[in-house]
């Protein structure tokens, strides 16, 4: 495995796979132990670094839970094959062992980048024979702010400045290496450019660095070669790069300090850089956020996929702790929460591309502590300055010369020297906007025609009336190769910033090594930024400039390039949710939607969450009706989940049932209507959920129809039933949801299918326990019992006995109820079933505590909030229990 904090957390595998991350209490052990590799860090300091200063009681027991679940992950990443092509590699890279009080990750220290890059200053430092080349390849290994997202923001606070410090150290070294080349020019010289303005921008009064700078800039560079492209990321003004603008982080600085609750507003036009001037201000004045820094992206002008303030606030307190079951449904409830969970906390929120004041203001705690910095379009500034007092900073194009060093930047400055006069004239043309500028000497950089002659294409499309940003998306259109340019316009298909090479090869039919190919291309002409591996953003200009170019193509191809693609989404969202073992006919009976798993097998959904619904219209548009519904039924049993996000889920249910129905499909609208019921409990509208539910079981017919069905349409059905049979439990409908599944019992049994009939049991008895009938319950369990007896591995045989526990509390036989408990518990433990072991673990925590045995039930609930804790996920009101009855502890 290798491990890498120059930058955002990131896990791979030996053969430089991303894995999926684990959550923030993993991380946060995993960067501590990473950042000591071979010294032992004592548990108290880890206890401290996870849990911000304050670690709970039980934080010995969770820390113990943590590190196994880390050592499983070391273990499951070593067991990794090679790829296609590849060469196997020693697996036994990175150990986690316990020493004294503490722990220790053992293993090669090229395997955490950290220390990769120190390995490799020093050695620079060294007298080696080519200290550029080692430095070059040090700084290669940055990719943001060092520890970003590590999971402990102290951790991040403590150890950040020192790697950032070494950072410093080498680009200034690197640069001087620089400008040693022999001959009078060396190839390194735009890469010192780049590393230097990126250090200026972050810290304006680092001497050396500006006289370093400015030496790079009078030495000239070598031809552009024009088969090259600009090494991503690291071109000055391009994506993740950010230049200059000292006096605008000056008078940030100057805002932030007298802010006083209100949140600041960064507005100004498109291209200008506000969201560039942002992110980099929050990086480099972390320090002063000691608890947390947050961004959420409210995407305000893309009317596709604009945030709600529901769906931003939860997003938000997710980030901030907050569980998919704690989450109220209505906005002014998750706006009180946010309030609650940001008090006393020194945070930032970083609210990036608002849309409207009505977007913003349920995000803005009110906390003289919490620092929001709100960027948007001007039209926000009158709204917020009048209703929540903001601090209005507008944000104009940086001056002529400064414009000028942007292009030779971008272009190298040999390239701008060979043309010095069409200079001025080029930035002019794309209103000195640091966007357009990058576009336009990107091209020039790839040998896209002379500056002059730029210059004249620029001046041709403002003649025409575009502004500084479309005339310079127009020029970088015309130096694509038609491959990439009819690759750019079938990103426009697609809602929401970010584009997947998978998802490139779907909509233009490509191999995926072509796609990557050809978003390579595009991110050498800074049409996307990559952010990750197969991975691209796309800022808003550019999406909107890809939809008019999309809008040209054939209206066949436009259907055809969104069927590849909602099929292929599909095809994965139906591989994720067997990943995570959920389907819609095993809702729980209770209505309740699972908590989401923050270790999650399925990377996918998270990332396409947000645009389902938008491309799921967008191929109804186009008439792909059977397509959106199986896209819409398949992510189902991800949004169950997830749990999260049931606003998303019913939107998207219902996309796919009006398809369902467009079509006449009986089964498609069936599937859809279960959906929709089950995301309405998820909201709490149980009035809504139940008339959804009677709806579809009245359409489903009855087990008299089985006869009529295959094998297959009948047990989809009786799923449907099932999970529809929950829905109206959940919203109070008991006995009818009991006479639904007294029919799923009997079409099970007339299909000979002995283990759903033994599920649709354990459904029916806790019907029938909800409605105090637990005599009945109890008999249908343990007949349940009896069918699944001789396989004792079925996760039934877990559920059933806590079934039985449930049961005979209900009849008053406590004894009984606490050792059918422990039956459960002892399978759940056996089997990693976490959320049964919670279940049974409180359980007869609240039985003992109602017997007088307060020292039992104590133990039950220690290591429950210890499994609770564990998870990432402390449980309040359990703490409040146990403390209660241990008041002297």
């Amino acid at each position: 495995m290798r491990i890498n904090l120059l930058g955002r957390f990131e896990l791979q595998d030996d053969h430089g796979r991303v894995l999926p991350l684990p959550g923030p209490k993993r991380r946060a052990l995993l960067a501590a132990l990473a950042l000591e590799l071979g010294r032992t860090v004592p548990a108290e300091r880890l206890g401290t670094l996870l849990w911000g200063g304050a670690p709970p009681a039980t934080a010995r027991s969770a820390l113990q839970s943590h590190v196994t679940a880390v050592r499983r992950l070391l273990a499951a990443a070593a067991d990794g094959t090679a790829p296609p092509g590849g060469i196997a590699e020693d697996p036994d890279g990175l150990h986690l062992v316990t020493r004294d009080d503490g722990y220790a990750l053992l293993g090669h220290p090229d395997a955490v980048d950290a220390h990769r890059f120190e390995r490799l200053c020093a050695a620079a430092g060294a007298n080696a024979a080519d200290p550029g080349g080692l430095l070059r390849t040090a700084l290669a290994l940055w990719r943001g702010p060092a520890l970003d997202g590590c999971g402990s923001a102290r951790l991040a606070a403590e150890a950040g400045p020192r790697l950032t410090a070494a950072r410093w150290w080498a680009v200034e070294r690197f640069a001087a290496e620089a400008l040693l080349g022999r001959d009078g020019v060396d190839e390194r010289i735009a890469q010192a450019v780049a590393e230097l303005t990126a250090l200026l921008a972050a810290e304006p009064r680092r001497g050396r660095a500006a006289a370093l700078l400015a030496r790079c800039l009078e030495r000239p560079a070598p031809p552009a070669d024009p088969g090259a492209a600009p090494e991503a990321g690291r071109v000055p003004g391009g994506p993740g790069v950010f230049v200059g603008r000292a006096g605008e982080l000056a008078r940030l600085d100057a805002a932030a300090a007298t802010a006083d609750g209100r949140p600041l507003l960064l507005t100004g036009p498109a291209g200008v850089g506000k969201t560039r001037l942002a992110r980099a201000w929050a990086e480099h004045r972390a320090g002063r956020f000691p608890d947390g820094r947050h961004t959420l992206d409210l995407h305000g002008e893309d009317g596709a996929t604009a945030l709600t303030p529901a769906a931003a606030l939860a997003r938000l307190l997710r980030e901030l702790g907050a569980g998919g079951d704690d989450l109220p449904a209505d906005t002014a409830g998750r706006a009180a929460l946010l309030r609650t969970l940001t008090a006393g906390r020194r945070l930032l929120l970083l609210l990036d591309d608002a849309r409207s004041a009505e977007q913003v203001e349920p995000l803005l705690p009110g906390h003289r502590e919490v620092l929001v910095l709100v960027t948007g379009r001007s039209r926000l500034t009158a709204d917020l300055v009048a209703r929540q007092g903001a601090v209005p900073l507008p944000l104009g194009a940086p001056a002529p010369a400064e414009a000028v060093g942007l292009l030779a930047a971008a272009a190298g400055a040999g390239r701008v020297a060979r043309e010095p006069e069409a200079a001025a004239p080029l930035a002019a043309l794309c209103d000195q906007l640091p966007f357009a500028v990058g576009l336009v000497g990107a091209r020039l950089a790839a040998g896209g025609g002379s500056a002059a002659g730029l210059v004249e294409e620029l001046r041709e499309e403002r003649r025409a009336g575009a502004e500084g940003v479309t005339a310079a998306l127009a020029v970088a259109w015309r130096g694509l190769s038609p491959e990439a340019g009819r690759a750019l316009a079938l990103t426009g298909l697609l809602p929401g910033t970010g584009i997947d090479a998978r998802d490139l090869a779907a909509l233009g039919a490509l191999p995926p090594p072509r796609a990557r190919e050809l978003l390579a291309a595009l991110a050498a002409a800074r049409l996307v930024e990559e952010t990750g591996p197969g991975r691209f953003d796309r800022p808003g200009a550019v999406r909107r400039y890809a939809v008019e170019r999309a809008a040209w193509l054939p209206a066949e191809e436009r259907a055809a390039a969104l069927r590849r693609l909602l099929d292929q989404w599909a095809d994965t969202a139906e591989a994720a949710a067997e990943a995570v073992g959920e389907a819609v006919g095993q809702a729980d009976g209770g209505g309740s939607c699972a908590p989401a798993d923050q270790d999650g097998p399925v990377a996918w959904f998270p990332r396409v969450r947000r645009v389902l619904t938008a491309v799921a219209r967008a191929g109804a548009a186009h008439g792909l009706d059977p397509e959106v519904w199986r896209l819409a039924h398949g992510c189902g049993p991800l949004h169950y989940h997830d749990g999260a996000h049931p606003e998303a889920w019913e939107e998207l249910a219902r996309e796919g049932l009006a398809a369902a129905e467009r079509l006449g499909d009986r089964t498609a609208r069936l599937l859809l209507r279960t959906d929709l019921g089950l995301a309405l409990v998820c909201r709490k509208r149980f009035t809504e959920a139940a008339g959804v539910a009677e709806q579809a079981v009245a359409e489903a017919g009855g087990a008299e129809d089985a006869a009529e069905d295959s094998a297959e349409d009948s047990a989809v059905r009786d799923r449907c039933l099932t999970a529809l049979a929950g829905t109206l439990a959940a919203s109070g409908r008991g006995y009818q949801a009991i006479a639904v599944l007294e029919r799923v019992v009997a079409s099970c049994e007339a299909r000979g299918d002995g283990a759903s009939t033994a599920r649709a049991l354990d459904h029916l008895a806790h019907c029938l326990h909800r409605v105090g009938e637990a005599e009945r319950g109890l008999a249908h369990t343990d007949r349940a019992l009896d069918l699944v007896r001789d396989r004792p591995d079925d996760p039934l045989q877990r559920t059933l006995r806590f079934s039985r526990a449930e049961a005979l509390r209900l009849l008053g036989r406590v004894e009984e109820a606490l050792a059918a408990a422990d039956e459960a518990l002892a399978l759940a433990e056996k089997q990693d079933d976490t959320r049964l072991a919670l279940l049974a673990l409180d359980f007869n925590g609240a039985l003992l505590a109602g017997l007088g045995r307060p020292a039992e039930a104590a133990d039950h609930w220690r290591r429950a909030l210890a499994l609770h804790t564990a998870e990432g996920r402390p449980n309040a009101a359990l703490a409040r229990r146990l403390a209660a009855l241990e008041p002297g502890a």
